[in-house]
């Protein structure tokens, strides 16, 4: 995966905070946004918006914060307006940014979001007469950003069909749970429900956490009813993106970037890992009816795409049951291989067997696996593992999660696992490092989310537009040909924080030789390299 020439740590940019000046970034270009800024700052924080939700932010009581909110109506004509004021918009997608303190929720982003998810079901929710409705949250995909000091989420909420709550009333629940500034406080002054707010049992929530000491979190969620997930997947990524929050006055510098487009979306080469032990039936069963959704996601991504299975099985071969070669572009071949059986080995060695499978002579293994000799990952091509299993790593030897073939060769691993055993395997923490994410088995109702998620990153990680710097993904703007783009999960552009590059679906997608304009603001690159960090950190905790 390509990476950033800089992505500095928020706890880097804390102690460079007295050498930056206070002053606003504005973009001489014209077809720029200038940021408008003062109005979405929390104590110590900016939030950035997206120009396609509105932004309130005289929020009371117990929050430092604001409201996001968006619709299928017409925004107003002026998109440089950061701040609006409560509108009679539809609100299809409502959220919240807030900073707080850690309170009792750990000291990481990641143990205050399991933290927040756990909250879900406790005491204080179960009080709570919308949530006390709430049967099951279950995890959708997540990730990891340790430069950033983050971890994102994405969550499917289930309620009893006599609970179908507003997007406004929900995310008002969630901010009173998850963003509040002291225990058991009150958020005051949210905005009313709108007349046409969809009411739904079934939501999609993304949720972020940037930590940054115990005194300084960063908490961001946004929901919208399942039904319209899809329509705006574009924007509940970008409200929650933490790439969108700075500390208050340092000055952003300003990007152009042009591409000339090869045509298509690049090419990317999958390889599934299915367990097929006796445990897997009803999964398989599952994950073949996904298989739909991540085929007709990779359909209209315009990818030149190549998939081949294999098994967590005592034996490194292919599922072929067309016998016409370990990998295929038909759809309805790869639908066949998926759905491995139940008949493997009950020793589950996924991690293992995709390490083999991937062994290149090329690359200094004494032998080549069968992906190599079937000619994958093919040259310019990204390839990712998807490993779907419902037992622990069962690795033979020892494996570094860190440090192994995967990292080595950036080869993206994406675990679809019983998430109750993560303690003592090792599929997670690949995961992680290797800048894919973590999904949930144990729900087949959202594997087509999980599948819409792994054909996303994919497709950004061979996006043909990587961005040289981390941006303020709210002042992306977009030309192809002079023509402005939108931000859209369908037929636009959407900024993919785990490969720092741009991502078009659908129509949108660049045609061969169009020129591609890309403008961006981003923090000042010469300041985090000040300091190392054990010096930073001994100042921080001054």
């Amino acid at each position: 995966m390509r990476m950033p020439r800089y992505m500095p740590t928020i706890r880097q940019l804390l102690t460079l905070l007295p050498c930056l000046s206070l002053a606003a970034c504005v973009f001489d270009d014209d077809w720029n946004r200038s940021e408008s800024t003062a109005a979405n700052q929390t104590e110590n924080f900016t939030y950035h918006a997206v120009e396609d939700v509105d932004v309130r932010g005289d929020i009371g009581g117990d929050f430092d914060g604001f409201v996001v909110f968006a619709g299928d109506l017409d925004i107003p004509d002026d998109p440089q307006a950061q701040t609006r004021a409560d509108t009679s918009h539809a609100r299809d997608m409502v959220g919240f940014i807030s900073e707080r303190p850690a309170l009792t929720d750990g000291d990481s982003a990641q143990t205050i979001a399991d933290r927040l998810v756990a909250r879900l079901f406790d005491q204080q929710a179960r009080a709570d007469e919308l949530l006390s409705g709430l049967i099951s949250a279950s995890t959708v995909s997540e990730q990891t950003y340790a430069g950033l000091g983050a971890v994102t989420k994405q969550l499917s909420l289930d309620f009893s069909q006599t609970t179908q709550p507003v997007p406004t009333a929900l995310a008002l629940s969630l901010a009173q749970l998850f963003g509040v500034n002291r225990d058991n406080g009150d958020v005051q002054n949210w905005p009313s429900r709108d007349s046409d707010e969809p009411e739904s049992n079934t939501y999609t929530l993304h949720l972020s956490v940037i930590y940054v000491n115990q005194d300084q979190v960063v908490v961001m969620a946004s929901v919208a009813p399942t039904n319209l997930a899809d329509d705006y997947n574009h924007l509940l990524r970008s409200t929650t993106t933490p790439t969108n929050v700075t500390l208050n006055g340092l000055t952003l510098q300003s990007e152009s970037q042009r591409f000339t487009a090869k045509g298509g979306g690049g090419l990317a080469d999958f390889l599934f890992v299915i367990d097929n032990s006796g445990s897997m039936g009803d999964e398989q069963a599952a994950v073949r009816d996904a298989a739909d959704i991540f085929s007709s996601t990779m359909s209209a991504s315009g990818l030149d795409f190549e998939i081949a299975t294999i098994t967590t099985d005592s034996t490194v071969v292919f599922r072929d049951t067309r016998q016409d070669g370990g990998f295929t572009r038909d759809l309805d071949e790869f639908r066949d291989d998926i759905l491995a059986g139940t008949t493997g080995s009950a020793t589950e060695r996924g991690i293992y067997n995709a390490e083999q499978a991937l062994l290149s002579s090329a690359d200094g293994d004494d032998t080549d696996g069968i992906v190599t000799q079937a000619g994958h990952p093919r040259a310019n091509a990204n390839l990712s593992v998807i490993i779907i299993g419902d037992e622990r790593s069962q690795y033979p030897g020892t494996f570094d999660p860190n440090n192994n073939l995967f990292i080595d060769r950036e080869y993206r691993v994406f675990a679809i696992i019983d998430t109750a055993l993560n303690d003592g395997s090792q599929y997670d923490d690949l995961a992680n490092s290797s800048g894919g994410s973590v999904a949930n088995i144990n729900n087949a109702a959202v594997f087509p989310d999980i599948f819409t998620e792994i054909a996303i990153l994919a497709g950004a990680a061979s996006s043909r537009y990587a961005l040289d710097f981390t941006p303020i993904e709210s002042s992306i703007a977009v030309r192809v040909n002079g023509e402005t783009q939108n931000r859209s999960s369908n037929n636009g552009w959407q900024y993919i924080i785990g490969s720092n590059a741009l991502l078009f679906s659908g129509d949108a997608i660049p045609q061969a030789e169009a020129v591609v304009d890309v403008t961006y603001n981003h923090l000042p690159i010469q300041t985090w390299l000040v300091e190392p960090a054990t010096s930073i950190d001994a100042r921080f905790a001054q």
